[in-house]
């Protein structure tokens, strides 16, 4: 047996075994690195979003605030129209009952006028 060809074999065995290693290692690095560049655009994007997300929320509670306010308002105007609708009958009513009393006056004075005329027209007549 060749001890000396075997000892150059399992040192250059050995040799090549360190270079693959360091190999291994220094891909291992770059990736960790190009991993790193990639967590932190993926945490920067993220911190994009959640800021996006925070003002969509703050605009949907702005319109959800109008919103109510505008529901208030609505039901305020319904609540108005529905009193000036009462108030129409009752003017409609009391106009009715205006001209009611109105003819009835009418009525009144024409009969006082015919027995004023009546009464004039004896008296001139004695």
């Amino acid at each position: 047996m060749d001890v000396e060809g075997t000892m150059q074999f399992i040192l250059e065995q050995q040799a090549q075994f360190a270079s693959d290693i360091q190999m291994i290692k220094e891909t291992a690095r770059a990736q960790q690195e190009q991993f790193g560049s990639e967590i932190g655009r993926i945490s920067s994007a993220l911190a994009g979003i959640n800021g996006a997300i925070a003002r969509t929320n703050e605009v949907v509670l702005d319109v959800a605030t109008a919103q109510e306010r505008a529901n208030e308002i609505l039901a305020t105007l319904a609540e108005r129209h529905i009193e000036l609708a009462d108030s129409h009958h009752l003017l409609a009513d009391a106009h009715k009952l205006l001209a009611d009393a109105h003819m009835q006056t009418e009525e009144r004075l024409r009969v006082l006028i015919d027995t004023v005329e009546r009464h004039i027209a004896n008296h001139n007549s004695h």
